[in-house]
């Protein structure tokens, strides 16, 4: 309310973009234009300074993995491109969102760095949640829920509810919010392994978990940054993979008022102009393999992606690219080559 508590004040707006290519701000505009409330009132229409790049990628997977096997595959193009590896980034709207992408990195032998958060075994809870694995497998469960459980999922439920995990999220956000996440992923991965290996024991999964801690534990001089998109402000890389772009995650699935709604716009906001040159959108269609495909992309995306309703995404600097959608193996494309 500046201008009308002092209409005689100068207005100077700083719009010139030194930072990301004409596609890259050409969708951050699109991302504001579709604002609302007192956001609307006080959007910028940047203007790029840089000499035009590759178009933004949009990229849709059957289920969560794939999708981080798909970057994974793309960043191995980049960094075989000769783009170094401190110049790309992987981008999440929650801290619990890193294990699927530190395991796929991992298993393509890229290095990487996590930002703003701990790796995911070595974050309190999980340590603490492995602890009480490891005690459930060797000694087993000495409560009720635990005698109840007759799978391998049901058990591990039954071993982190004494954590602190709980059926549904706490509400709001926050350091309780983060900690479920990371409780929560670890029950999901139960139930991956569990449907992997029906016959897995509770002490099989903790053998996994072993595996994964260690082979994510290597030491690294240089490599890819993942961090949520709260860490990544401030920031900037060559090339950024925005990740995990759904229904339920980006706009989360707390935010409901309308104030919340377009704070979540301006965090993914946030996440697109993190990105100089090239940018990866992309989303999943389930979370596990064989689950059933019931998420969208973002609401945020309408409008802009290919497809989705209107040409509002094809930029005035290129042609607009497609939308590759990929499974676990080798997707098939229709966007632009990432290098």
């Amino acid at each position: 309310d500046f201008r009308a508590r002092h209409p005689g004040a100068t207005v100077v707006k700083l719009v010139r973009d030194y930072r990301s290519t004409p596609q890259v701000v050409h969708l951050a505009n699109g991302l504001l234009a579709q604002a609302r409330g007192r956001a609307a009132d006080h959007r910028l229409e940047l203007v790029s300074q840089r000499a035009p790049g590759p178009e933004p990628v949009y990229a849709e997977y059957a289920d969560e993995p794939a999708e981080a096997e798909g970057a994974a595959r793309r960043i191995r193009d980049l960094l075989d491109a000769g783009v170094p590896a401190s110049e790309i980034a992987v981008l999440f709207r929650t801290n619990g969102q890193s294990e699927t992408y530190e395991q796929a990195l991992a298993d393509a032998g890229i290095p990487y760095q996590l930002r703003g958060a701990e790796r995911f075994f070595d974050r309190p809870e999980v340590r603490k949640a492995g602890i009480a694995l490891r005690g459930a497998a060797r000694f087993g469960g000495n409560d009720s829920a635990m005698e109840d459980a007759v799978d391998l999922p049901s058990q591990v439920r039954a071993v982190l509810s004494g954590e602190g995990w709980t059926p549904q999220p706490p509400s709001g956000s926050g350091a309780v919010r983060e900690r479920w996440e990371s409780l929560a992923a670890l029950v999901n991965l139960a139930q991956d392994f569990a449907a992997a290996k029906p016959d897995a024991t509770l002490a099989d999964l903790v053998a996994e978990l072993d595996e994964r801690a260690g082979a994510q534990h290597a030491p690294t001089v240089q490599g890819v940054t993942l961090a949520s998109l709260h860490s990544a402000k401030g920031l900037e890389w060559d090339a950024v993979f925005l990740v995990g772009v759904a229904e339920g995650m980006m706009p989360i699935t707390y935010a409901r008022s309308d104030e919340q709604i377009e704070e979540e716009r301006r965090l993914l906001y946030v996440g697109v102009t993190r990105a100089r040159e090239r940018l990866h959108v992309s989303w999943a269609l389930s979370r596990a393999p064989g689950g059933r495909p019931n998420r969208r992309p973002s609401r945020f995306l309408d409008g802009l992606r290919p497809g989705s309703g209107t040409a509002a995404g094809r930029s005035s600097a290129g042609a607009g690219g497609g939308i590759e959608r990929g499974s676990a193996g080798t997707p098939t494309s229709t966007a632009p080559a990432v290098p």
